[in-house]
């Protein structure tokens, strides 16, 4: 057991001082009160276009969200369709799964007159982890980006893109821009795309408040907080090793769509975890794999106690990084933005579909997706940090009432 007891999601000390204690989100079920349409549709300004950021990678959930979302979007609606790695134009099964997702997502624009424009960032780079600051220089310039109701699809978008996009939403805090987060998640098909390689691990942009790993190996206490993910051992066991933490704290998810699946993945990587790293058992942290809310809060109370424990034995630097579920990553990235941390990242050079697996399996999966909204900044959190909200226009047609702990 830590010196800071067992890890909640509830910490009265910090609470009233986090941005999300009160959140909205939105699932197609209605599992968290709201749904998917419902939220997304409620940020929507009448009569002004929307801007939509969506990945076309050939992730075959690209389209599944804004399949969904493209009838509440205005008519005129720019979209912007990132191709992190052009693969499209080649033989491979995965250029067949891209040029499927790019010719579905010309169809929907299509059909609900929406504006959509294919985007390549950075081609030359040889790191694919700088394409997200790429791309915000890159949209700052255009006039879409003042667009008052803004959507980032991560579905099918690397965690370096979406993670240096939304925080650059954040950061510009405009007045009365809606932020919302859409993302169609399927943990199944999750396991079915591959990584290939693992590059040396390095702080995203953005997120790197400690300049190199290597930097860190002689400095304070330092506290490793992985989100575990199927097959995701080489990027792990490259992170252990670069960053030599003290203590490792491993996030598996629980609740989750299989009940099974966090003992799965501790199970893939017990001997790694406890013969390798020697991790104690009961720094295992739980949070909702479909809830990227409970993870922001896990983080911030792991970044409050820690440091306040440790003290007086110097500065505690706390570290997470992501090798699971988009919905996992973006607890990861809220977190990591609130309580300025760091951010790891070891990734792939490429990704592949599992050979093993038919085309049909894995866009039955795919349609098996469920499409989370997830509201980020805009009316539901004017009164900021005060934690009383006002009723916001969806609440008021509802008479439901956010608050923390309406996702249980």
């Amino acid at each position: 057991m830590s010196p800071m007891g067992e890890f909640t999601t509830e910490d009265p000390l910090s609470a009233s001082r986090r941005r999300w204690i009160d959140h909205v989100v939105g699932r197609v079920d209605g599992r968290f009160g709201f749904g998917f349409e419902e939220i997304l549709g409620a940020g929507v300004r009448p009569n002004v276009p929307s801007l939509y950021v969506m990945g076309l990678g050939f992730d075959p959930r690209a389209t599944v969200a804004f399949d969904v979302a493209a009838p509440a979007l205005p008519k005129g609606s720019r979209v912007i369709a990132i191709v992190p790695k052009a693969t499209s134009s080649g033989e491979s099964r995965e250029s067949a799964f891209q040029r499927r997702n790019q010719e579905h997502a010309q169809a929907i624009a299509e059909k609900h007159s929406l504006d959509l424009e294919v985007v390549q960032p950075n081609p030359g780079a040889l790191d694919t982890r700088f394409h997200g600051v790429w791309l915000v220089r890159e949209l700052r310039e255009r006039q879409e980006w003042a667009t008052p109701h803004v959507v980032v699809d991560i579905s099918s978008l690397p965690s370096a893109i979406f993670f240096a996009l939304i925080r650059a939403f954040l950061d510009e805090g405009a007045d009365g821009r809606q932020l919302q987060v859409a993302a169609a998640e399927n943990h199944w098909l999750d396991d079915l795309i591959l990584d290939s390689g693992t590059l040396a691990p390095q702080f995203l942009p953005g997120f790197n408040l400690h300049g190199s790993l290597e930097d860190l190996r002689d400095e304070g206490t330092r506290i490793w907080v992985p989100v575990l993910g199927h097959a995701r051992q080489a990027q792990m066991e490259a992170i252990s090793s670069a960053f030599a933490p003290h203590e490792i704290c491993p996030v598996v998810p629980f609740p989750a769509p299989d009940p099974r699946r966090g003992d799965s993945l501790v199970a893939e990587y017990g001997e790694l975890l406890f013969d390798t790293l020697e991790v104690d058992a009961q720094k295992f942290i739980y949070a909702d794999g479909s809830n990227p809310f409970d993870l922001y809060k896990v983080l911030l109370t792991i970044s409050g106690r820690y440091s306040t424990a440790l003290e007086p034995l110097g500065p505690t630097i706390i570290v997470p990084s992501t090798h699971g579920s988009k919905l996992l990553s973006l607890g990861v990235l809220l977190g990591a933005y609130e309580a300025d941390l760091s951010v790891v990242n070891a990734g792939a050079p490429t990704s592949v579909l599992d050979p093993e697996s038919t085309d049909g399996t894995i866009r039955d999966l795919a349609e098996e997706s469920r499409p989370t909204c997830l509201w980020l900044a805009g009316e539901p959190y004017e009164q900021w940090p005060h934690r009383t909200l006002r009723q916001t226009p969806l609440q008021e047609a509802t008479g439901v009432q956010v608050s923390e702990g309406q996702e249980r």
